[in-house]
């Protein structure tokens, strides 16, 4: 009797490596499909948003301009940051220009620099040429506004 082991016949074979192929490609498949989705799920994590500052256009400036009347102007320009307002921008513009705002209890505007409210004028504010009869600390300014205070 022979002792060595007798070879698998070649139908059995071709069969065993038909097996292996088949669950290699489907393995190998099914690798990818699970990394492609990966990726797609872990785009929202990395991606920065259509709306960022970089990727989006910078806001125009708004322009805030103080009328003393006559000849006597001053005009400020700058970005609007979120929640701000008439009175904040005017605020805003003072510290640049080195000139006091006052304003009552109220939020009235009393004055700008020395000129105040008195003999028959007072400040007025106008946003984008439109007369604004709220209080300035009300009127929300958004980028590209031109604020102009008259005093009349």
């Amino acid at each position: 009797m022979d002792s060595s082991q007798p070879s698998d016949p070649p139908d059995r074979r071709l069969l065993y490596w038909c097996i292996v192929g088949i669950v290699s490609v489907a393995a190998a498949l099914v690798i990818f499909l699970e990394n492609n989705s990966f990726y797609w799920e872990s785009e929202g994590y990395f991606s920065m948003p259509d709306s960022s500052p970089i990727a989006s256009k910078s806001a125009p400036p708004t322009r805030v301009t103080i009328d003393w009347g006559g000849t006597a102007r001053r005009a400020f320009q700058g970005s609007v940051e979120d929640g701000m307002t008439a009175l904040s921008a005017l605020r805003a513009s003072a510290l640049a220009g080195g000139f006091s705002v006052r304003t009552d209890e109220q939020g009235r505007l009393i004055a700008i620099g020395e000129a105040g409210a008195g003999a028959g004028r007072e400040w007025r504010m106008y946003v984008n040429d439109a007369e604004v009869y709220d209080l300035p600390g009300h009127v929300a300014i958004r980028p590209g506004d031109k604020v102009t205070f008259r005093y009349e």
